[in-house]
This record gives C-alpha cells, sequence and structure tokens, in this order.
C-alpha cells in the first residue's frame, strides 16, 4: 500500500538509471584510457594496473558523481511532478461540471463534517492549546485542602501559616467571590468582584495598565479603602478616562478609592470586574472555616506533585495540635491553572471532539462511497487512459487531485459558516468555558484543518482510484456491471463503518438525553412555577446603618410586608439560601446526647435561615411538628426546623421533635446557643434536581443574630411573575435606593442550572441526527448502485417469473448484511466507549438496553426507509430492456 502511495508523489523512472550511467561512463573513459597505453606498446595486464593507479579510489568518485547527477535530477524531477500535479488540479476544476450532482453532494459533505470539526477544535484550541495570557502560566497553580480524600477551600490561617513557610511556592494569594453594589451616578447596580491578598497581581503575572496594585497601607485591617477595576469594566462604565484613577466610587455604599486598572488578560477569577484588599476580610483566623480559594506560583524546577507533598506534609504539622474535626484538613492538593479554569469542561470538550470526529468519519466513508460511484462510471475512460500508458500513479494523482479539490472547496465553505457564527459560538461559550472570550484563527487552527482536508480528500480519491485500476487490469470492466463486485463490496465496508459510527453516536446521545430525563423527573421538593425571586444585597461597610441587627432585620420585615401586599402575592418570605439559586453553606453541627456533642464526629449539615411562611411559600410540606411563627423573635425560646434527612442521617430515623441542636459552624470551638427542634421538613435538593437532599438546619430570620449581607426574597404570585417584579423593583427603591435590583422566576434559575446538561444533550444529538441522515444516504446510494449493477440479472429473474419478495430480497441482500455486520461492529465500541461518559449520566447505566435498543431500531428503520426507492425501482424493471442493456 505504501508504494503506490510514494508512487503518486514521484515520477515512474527511478534513481538506478543515473547510477549505471554513472558506471558505464566511468568503465568507457577506463578502456579508452587503457587501450591508448597498450597502442604505445604497454602490456594489457600492466596498463590495466596503471590506470587503476592514475583513477584514485573510484569508489568516492562514483558516489560523488552520482550525488550531483541526483541533486540535478532531482531538482527536474521534482519540476515535472509539480507541474503534473497543478495541469491535474486544473483537469480536477474543469471537471467539477462533469458529475455536478456528486461533486455538490461531495461539497455539501465535507463542509458539513469539516465544518463541525473546526468549530469545536477551535474551542479545544482556545480552551487546551492556547497560551494562557499571564507571565510563565505554567508555573500558577491553585491550591485547596484536603480531608478524607476530598477537596476543599483553604482555611484563613493556614494561608497565613502557608505564605510564611511554604518552601515550594511564592507568592500564595487568598481569593474570594464577591458581589459587590456599585453606584454609579444615580443606579446602584449588582457588580461581580473579588477579595484578593496584596500578592494576587504578582501571583498571577500581570501589572496595572494605569495606576497601581494596593499599597501594603491599604491591604491591611484598618487600611483606606481601595479597589482596582478591570479594563473591561473600566472601558465599558468610565469610557477608559484616566481621570477615573484616583477618583472616589461608591462600593456598598461607602466611598472607595481607584487606584488601577488591570489589563482584560486578567479574568480570574472568572468574571471580576473588580479587586479589593482581602487582608481586611481575613478575620479570626482558624483552621477549620474554608472560605478561600489559594493561588500561587511553583518556584523554578520544582513540580506540581513535589510541591503538593512538601505542602501536605507542612499542612499536617499544622494542624498537629488542633482538637480533631472533620473540617481540619489532611493535606493539600494543587492544580494547574488552566485545569482549574476548564474544570469539567474539559470532559465535556472532549466529549464533544469525539462526537464530532466521529461524524466527519461518517462523512468522509460517506464521501468515498461517492467517488468509488463515480469511478465505477468512468471505468471506461480509466481503461483508454491505462491503455495509452498510464500507471495506477498516474491515474491515482488524478483521482486524488479531484477529490482534494472538493475537499478543499468543502473545507471552505464549513470554515466560511464557522467564520460567520465564530462570534455567537463564542459568546455562548459561557455556560462551559466562561474564560474564554474568543476563538481566533491561529497557525494550530489552520494546521489542523489543512491537515483535515489532505486526510479527507486523499483517502476519497486514493481508494477508488485504487480500485478502478485493479478493476481494468484484471479485464473486469464490463464483466462487472451484472455482477456485484469492486465498488459494490468494497461500499458494502465503508456501509458497514457508517453503521458502527452512527450506532455510538445514537447510543451516546440517546444515553445523555434519558440521563436528563431522568433527573428532570427528579421531585425537587419545592415548587418552581408562579415563583418569583429578589435578590437583596443591602449595604454592610464600615458605618453602615444595616450593621445593626435590629436595622437589619426591620429593613426585611417591612420590605416583606409591602411585598407581600402586592396584587397576586399569595406568600412571601426570605431567606439566605434559595433552592436551584443560592449556595446553603455546610458545618459542624452538635445534637445533645448523641455522640456528635460528646466529642465524637460532628452532625455535619446545612445551614440556612428563613423567615416565617417560606416553607409554605415553596410548597415544601412539614412533615412533624410545626413551622416556625412570627412569635419566634430574640425574645423568644430559640428553636430550629430540620429536614428529614438531618433525623435519618444522624439521629437513625428517631423523631428529631424535641431534641436540642446547636450550630456553631466550621469553627468547634464557636460559641452558639442550644435551639430546640419545633419541626421537621421534607427533604430538598438544593443545589438541583441531580443533588442528592442533605441534612440541614433551618433557623428563623429573626433569632440568628448574624447580619446576611444578602438575603433572597421569594414569592407565590398569581399572575405572570413578571409584573411582580416590575412592582418590586418599585417597592425596594422607595425603601433603599442605594441597593441594586435583581430579580427573576424561580423557573429560570432553574433552567440555568440544568443548561450544562441540556446543552450536551442537544449538540450530541444534532450530531447523532446528522450522522444517522447521512447513514440513510450512503444506504440509499448503496443500494441504488447494486440495483443499477444488477439490472441485467434482476430483469433476467423477473423474466423467469421471480416474486417481487425475491427480487426485493437480491437488490437490498447486499445492502442489509453490512448494516447488520456495522450494528454488531458499533455495538462492541459503545460497551467500550460509553463507559467514558458515565460522569456525565445521572442514575443511569452507561450500557442502558433501553437505549442500544432504540439506537438499533432507529438505523433498522433508516435503513428500511433508504431501501425503499432503490427497491421499488429494481421491481419496475422490463426484463426485454434490461436483457438488451450492456
Amino acid at each position: 500500500m505504501l508504494d503506490p502511495i510514494r508512487r503518486i508523489f514521484r515520477l515512474s523512472t527511478g534513481r538506478s538509471r543515473i547510477d549505471a550511467d554513472i558506471g558505464d561512463e566511468l568503465d568507457f573513459h577506463r578502456l579508452l584510457a587503457i587501450d591508448e597505453l597498450i597502442a604505445q606498446g604497454v602490456d594489457p595486464a600492466e596498463a590495466a594496473r596503471q590506470i587503476e593507479i592514475r583513477s584514485g579510489d573510484r569508489p568516492r568518485i562514483e558516489r560523488t558523481l552520482k550525488a550531483i547527477g541526483r541533486s540535478g535530477d532531482d531538482s527536474a524531477r521534482r519540476g515535472e511532478v509539480m507541474d503534473r500535479w497543478l495541469t491535474e488540479f486544473r483537469r480536477a476544476f474543469r471537471g467539477l461540471r462533469r458529475d455536478p450532482w456528486i461533486s455538490l453532494a461531495a461539497i455539501a459533505l465535507t463542509a458539513l463534517g469539516l465544518g463541525a470539526n473546526v468549530a469545536v477544535f477551535s474551542i479545544v484550541n482556545a480552551a487546551f492549546i492556547q497560551r494562557l495570557p499571564y507571565a510563565d502560566a505554567d508555573r500558577i497553580v491553585t491550591v485547596m485542602e484536603t480531608q478524607a480524600g476530598g477537596r476543599m477551600r483553604v482555611a484563613s490561617q493556614n494561608l497565613l501559616d502557608w505564605q510564611r513557610e511554604a518552601n515550594d511556592l511564592t507568592h500564595l494569594s487568598a481569593y474570594r467571590d464577591l458581589e459587590l453594589t456599585v453606584t454609579v451616578g444615580e443606579r446602584p447596580l449588582g457588580v461581580r468582584a473579588a477579595a484578593v491578598s496584596a500578592s494576587f497581581a504578582t501571583a498571577m503575572g500581570v501589572a496595572p495598565i494605569a495606576g497601581r496594585w494596593f499599597s501594603a497601607a491599604e491591604a491591611r485591617v484598618g487600611g483606606a479603602p481601595a479597589v482596582v477595576l478591570s479594563e473591561r469594566y473600566w472601558r465599558s462604565h468610565f469610557g477608559a478616562a484616566s481621570a477615573v484613577i484616583g477618583s472616589s466610587l461608591r462600593v456598598d455604599g461607602a466611598p472607595v478609592t481607584v487606584v488601577g486598572i488591570l489589563p482584560a488578560a486578567l479574568d480570574f477569577p472568572v468574571g471580576a470586574k473588580l479587586w479589593v484588599p482581602a487582608e481586611p476580610s481575613i478575620e479570626n483566623p482558624n483552621r477549620t472555616g474554608h472560605n478561600w480559594g489559594v493561588v500561587g506560583r511553583l518556584k523554578p524546577g520544582v513540580t506540581t506533585e513535589q510541591a503538593t507533598r512538601s505542602l501536605t506534609v507542612l499542612t499536617r504539622r499544622l494542624v498537629a495540635a488542633e482538637t480533631p474535626s472533620p473540617y481540619l484538613a489532611d493535606g493539600a492538593s494543587l492544580t494547574p491553572l488552566r485545569t482549574t479554569l476548564l474544570g469539567e469542561s474539559a470532559q465535556v470538550l472532549r466529549l464533544l471532539q469525539a462526537a464530532v470526529a466521529i461524524l466527519l468519519l461518517i462523512a468522509s466513508l460517506n464521501l468515498m462511497t461517492l467517488f468509488l460511484a463515480r469511478a465505477a462510471k468512468r471505468r471506461g475512460e480509466v481503461a483508454m487512459t491505462m491503455t495509452l500508458g498510464a500507471g495506477r500513479a498516474d491515474l491515482a494523482r488524478r483521482f486524488v487531485a479531484e477529490s482534494l479539490v472538493i475537499t478543499a472547496i468543502g473545507a471552505a465553505v464549513g470554515l466560511g459558516l464557522w467564520y460567520v457564527g465564530r462570534g455567537a459560538l463564542a459568546a455562548g461559550l459561557g455556560q462551559f468555558l466562561p474564560f474564554v472570550h474568543s476563538l481566533p484563527i491561529d497557525g494550530v487552527l489552520i494546521g489542523a484543518a489543512l491537515i483535515a482536508v489532505l486526510v479527507v480528500g486523499f483517502g476519497a480519491g486514493f481508494v477508488p482510484a485504487l480500485w478502478v485500476a485493479r478493476a481494468v487490469e484484471r479485464g473486469t470492466a464490463r464483466r462487472e456491471t451484472t455482477r456485484v463486485l469492486g465498488p459494490g463490496r468494497l461500499m458494502q465496508v465503508l456501509l458497514g463503518a457508517e453503521v458502527a459510527a452512527t450506532f455510538v453516536l445514537l447510543v451516546g446521545a440517546g444515553l445523555l438525553f434519558k440521563s436528563l430525563t431522568k433527573m428532570l423527573d427528579q421531585p425537587l421538593g419545592y415548587s418552581v412555577d408562579q415563583r418569583a425571586y429578589v435578590e437583596v444585597t443591602v449595604p454592610t461597610g464600615q458605618g453602615s446603618e444595616y450593621l445593626a441587627p435590629e436595622r437589619h432585620v426591620g429593613f426585611f420585615d417591612e420590605l416583606l410586608r409591602q411585598l407581600g401586599s402586592l396584587p397576586g402575592v399569595s406568600a412571601i418570605s426570605v431567606t439566605t439560601a434559595l433552592p436551584i439559586k443560592d449556595y446553603s453553606p455546610n458545618g459542624s453541627a452538635r445534637i445533645q446526647g448523641e455522640i456528635s456533642d460528646a466529642g465524637g464526629p460532628a452532625a455535619s449539615s446545612d445551614f440556612r435561615v428563613v423567615a416565617p411562611g417560606f416553607f409554605g411559600t415553596l410548597d415544601i410540606p412539614i412533615v412533624a411538628g410545626r413551622d416556625f411563627s412570627p412569635a419566634d423573635g430574640a425574645a423568644s425560646p430559640y428553636v430550629a426546623v430540620v429536614s428529614e434527612a438531618f433525623g435519618r442521617v444522624h439521629l437513625q430515623g428517631s423523631d428529631p421533635i424535641g431534641r436540642l441542636v446547636r450550630f456553631p459552624g466550621m469553627d468547634t470551638h464557636g460559641e452558639d446557643r442550644w435551639a430546640t427542634v419545633v419541626g421537621v421538613a421534607a427533604d430538598v435538593r438544593q443545589d438541583g434536581p441531580g443533588a442528592v437532599p442533605q441534612p440541614a438546619i433551618y433557623y428563623s430570620f429573626r433569632q440568628r443574630p448574624e447580619i446576611y449581607r444578602t438575603m433572597t426574597v421569594v414569592a407565590r404570585v398569581a399572575g405572570p411573575p413578571q409584573a411582580f417584579l416590575s412592582a418590586a423593583e418599585v417597592v425596594l427603591r422607595s425603601l433603599e435606593p442605594g441597593v441594586p435590583f435583581v430579580g427573576a422566576p424561580v423557573g429560570q434559575a432553574l433552567s440555568g442550572l440544568v443548561e450544562g446538561p441540556r446543552a450536551r444533550t442537544v449538540v450530541l444529538g444534532s450530531f447523532a441526527a446528522a450522522a444517522l441522515v447521512l447513514a440513510g444516504l450512503g444506504l440509499f446510494g448503496v443500494v441504488g448502485f447494486i440495483v443499477l449493477a444488477r439490472t441485467r440479472e434482476l430483469g433476467l429473474r423477473i423474466a423467469l417469473g421471480a416474486s417481487g419478495r425475491s427480487v426485493a430480497a437480491a437488490a437490498t441482500g447486499h445492502a442489509l448484511a453490512p448494516v447488520l455486520g456495522g450494528l454488531a461492529a458499533g455495538l462492541a465500541l459503545a460497551l467500550i466507549l460509553t463507559r467514558l461518559a458515565r460522569s456525565f449520566l445521572f442514575e443511569l447505566s452507561p450500557t442502558d438496553p433501553i437505549t442500544f435498543a432504540a439506537a438499533g431500531a432507529a438505523i433498522a428503520l433508516v435503513a428500511a426507509t433508504a431501501c425503499l426507492p432503490p427497491v421499488r425501482r429494481a421491481l419496475q424493471i422490463d426484463p426485454a430492456t434490461a436483457l438488451r442493456t450492456d
């Protein structure tokens, strides 16, 4: 196989002729010199000896002359080869009109396959291959703590000790996402921000493009308030005015000085528009409150594995003297920054790249089938060409040139479509890759597209050329019109491969669809229809009146009263953790009389604070005891409501009512009053339909002394949620003009939560549908070709009285066999490959038999549909006409 491929790219004459000519020339001159000495009277043997001496090192001379000859010959041959290729390409362009429908179909197939591949590869290139826009980005790592094999954010005291004692890392910096209220003009807006350590900019390898970074005096408790803006935010909200530097900006209701602008390249934490010093936030350093992300740099020559081991040893030494707790770290885990940014998206991209590669394979097989059909039509032309002296290499060069031209045109169409939709594609990446803002056209992308064009184009042209050359050489050009040989059999092989690849894609899409359906069918434990939420972030900066608990509670009481009086509102409440939308922090609870209060493992639980009416507003049943009431105030007995999972996990199913619990959080040394459990609420899937209900403790909003900067109001409304939201904005503005308004229907939050699984399913399902259509077209073409090739045979069968069923079986038998073989091969491949998608499936086996059966049934249905037109054509064959056909 390799020798014919090599011959395509060179002429049929080889280098052996040059070597022989040089040898003959040297021998000729040697004989002339000997004859001249003999004529002078020298003995022939002596003459030969003298000439050998005069000639010197003949092998060296031969090598030198051959090298000179080959150099010139290679140059001439390369020029001639290029001329021949150019001639074939010009002929191929002119030949596009020979079979316009085949050419258009081939171009469409190539555009579909290569266009989809370029689109997905451009995302892979931006995510995996392109350099991150940070200095020495390969040395930047994110750090997390570990506990019993799990990973968690970093406790503040551990971070402070790491900064002093870590040997393999530099510039260890804390970061934490924030939502700040920034007032520009008269309108307050919620802005995504981050609190970061003073060494953060150095750790990330960036410098301000204007102004400066935080000073040591600002990055400390009691320091002057300062903020650094992102370049994008500076340009979009301040028109890139240089006067912003040094000006005062109202953040959370307090004046803060803008000290610098960071370049747009820095997008970490992803989406941050402002950065403020973290040092003032690190109060009460502890080793069990895991609230901080950490980023740092590996020292030169240090690997991630080495730094992980050394930091783990240090962490274990630091916590050795602490009271045992499930929230104490037992080690550290370091991750390259790119891996952190990709997260679970890396697996999604690999899945999509595999799916689109299979689609390209199917398109390429169909393309090869088209060229085989065209080659079969041109056997007479090929026979004439070979009779006139063309070899297999010349023939292959012609077919490959034609397929390369068609593939290049199709690729150009696909690339054009990708280029037109590139902006929309980049904008839609936020769900998967929020750190990717553009899809550049670079050398990697162009090189990958070029390689794909060459591979697909060469394969689609070379295989048909090889077949038709062998068919002509064997003298079968005329005989094969009466029996299924050559391309028919090769088409069967290609069809089987198409069916196998299509089956794998269908099974993958089916598994994701069934998984998504099962996820959405899970009972949430609460209602989202006709519910709306309003996120309320009150200013809690230095000097804020809302730092007083009475003012804080009074504000929300008045807000609930006014919102509850709006038309259509039948129930309203407020919470720190609205299901689906808000994060529910967890911590170590204590239960009086249980091991958790006697120094044993804590009753790890989610922590939620709600106002009376919360459970009824979301239709969360109270399965035992009672709900909170307005009487549960600061002066009343301290009470709590727990979830069913709390009793099931921590009380072995016994009745929680009347038990005493306290919730000091992760800091087991903290103080917290004992609360009496007065009710048990049904379990809820706090983080969405794919989450498992966790043990939870609910406290009354009026009885917890902490100030919660952001609370979420939730309302059950009779009319459209948007009408309530419009009225709620007016109410909020009248009560506190400095609070930004953020609200939406609760169902919208649920849609956003399942957007990732839904997008995966839609994309893979689209690829599978395209593959099924292509497989159907391939089957239609194969059966049609076989019917055409067997016209005389089928006509003879009809003339001899064969039934319609037997004629149909004869027409489709050679096509259905590869379908069955392809299904068997696809089944084997799917059983192996679908296990790689296990992490994307919700409560579903990757070998789900129903999904496999449905995929096989879909292919069988498409196969039957594709066979109908050719079979109908076979049944309508006129025997007399068929027998006269050559």
